[in-house]
């Protein structure tokens, strides 16, 4: 799906600050209780043909995805 620079500039920030307020929360693992409407969601705006705004939902997904409460996730954190 094709956007507008300015749409996808701002999904991007929304995405970071949806990660910046997940980590926050600490619901950034498999416990999160939100973790399949947050991925489903995520899943949702792949579509979009933005490169920066899908790096920054793969480190959603991998995070929400594969990380659980007991590993340290700083490597994505650094990568992004």
């Amino acid at each position: 799906m094709v956007c507008t620079a300015k749409d996808a500039r701002h999904l991007e920030d929304l995405a970071s600050q949806l990660y910046t307020v997940l980590d926050e929360g600490h619901y950034l693992s498999r416990a999160c209780p939100w973790r399949p409407a947050i991925l489903k969601t995520v899943f949702k705006l792949l579509d979009f043909e933005s490169p920066r705004l899908l790096l920054r939902l793969a480190r959603l997904i991998l995070v929400v995805s594969y990380f659980d409460h007991t590993q340290n996730h700083a490597f994505v954190r650094v990568s992004f």
